[in-house]
């Protein structure tokens, strides 16, 4: 009861005998601090930082969800990284630590990711969506050939889903049953499912290419006073990045005020 009031999350006796009977413990303790909004005792923390995780992914993923969808994830994700518990979860997530951006960014991409998935509306989708959203960025990181300014040149299509391997697994999988009736039934769905997210590919909005902008490279060279050259590939990929994250932004006026500041 001293531990609820004081908003302390503590393991009963031996802390290290509590992750040793349930690996996953560890993970909910962390879970439990995150939801409630409590601290963990040092001790408990410290066995933390010694447990290897060993259950199934299915487990973990359950604790995940609950820890992304609390009031404020960002506390969550942080623990686990400082405990040793993220790289045994998410490995692909540490390379954000660290890793500086532009000068259009106040934060490092792991910072950024802690904001995001904060602000991001509570759903366990959403939360995911904002945790993985700049997941490839560390690994296109690169240097602008005239600023020297970092890039992050098409981190959104390093960083997206295999949707066709997946649909192709998913068939193979199901070919695998033996079952004539259950394979036909599930070859025509899968191949709908693919048809329709084709479509929604066609028919969105979103910008994913410099075609895509409201200015081109001709508005580059006449905003910039320059002629044809990388610097207007480069520059476009700049604009590229910043819509990618904020789709309002590619209206042809804003753009041209960006390109002049």
């Amino acid at each position: 009861m001293r531990d609820i009031e004081n908003r302390i999350v503590r393991a009963v006796g031996n802390p290290d005998d509590r992750p040793r009977e349930d690996t996953l413990r560890a993970l909910r303790a962390v879970r439990f601090a995150s939801v409630l909004e409590f601290d963990i005792d040092r001790p408990t923390l410290d066995a933390i930082s010694r447990c290897k995780l060993s259950v199934s992914a299915e487990r973990i993923r359950v604790e995940l969800v609950k820890g992304l969808c609390s009031v404020k994830p960002s506390r969550f994700l942080v623990i686990l990284r400082r405990f040793g518990l993220l790289e045994q979860i998410i490995p692909e997530l540490l390379p954000a630590f660290g890793c500086g951006q532009n000068k259009y960014h106040e934060h490092d991409v792991w910072c950024h990711t802690l904001l995001v998935t904060d602000a991001t509306p509570n759903t366990e989708r959403l939360r995911l969506a904002g945790m993985l959203h700049d997941v490839s960025k560390p690994s296109v990181k690169g240097a602008h050939p005239v600023t020297g300014e970092a890039t992050f040149y098409e981190h959104e299509k390093v960083g997206a889903d295999n949707v066709a391997d997946i649909i192709a697994l998913a068939k193979a999988d199901h070919i695998g049953k033996g079952n004539p009736a259950c394979i036909g039934m599930t070859a025509g769905y899968l191949d709908n499912l693919a048809e329709r997210i084709s479509t929604m590919r066609e028919e969105s909005t979103m910008v994913t290419d410099t075609a895509q902008l409201a200015v081109n490279g001709s508005d580059v060279m006449l905003a910039l006073g320059i002629g044809p050259g990388p610097m207007v590939g480069a520059k476009l990929r700049e604009m590229l990045e910043l819509v990618i994250d904020d789709p309002s932004l590619n209206e042809r006026s804003t753009l041209l005020d960006m390109l002049s500041a």
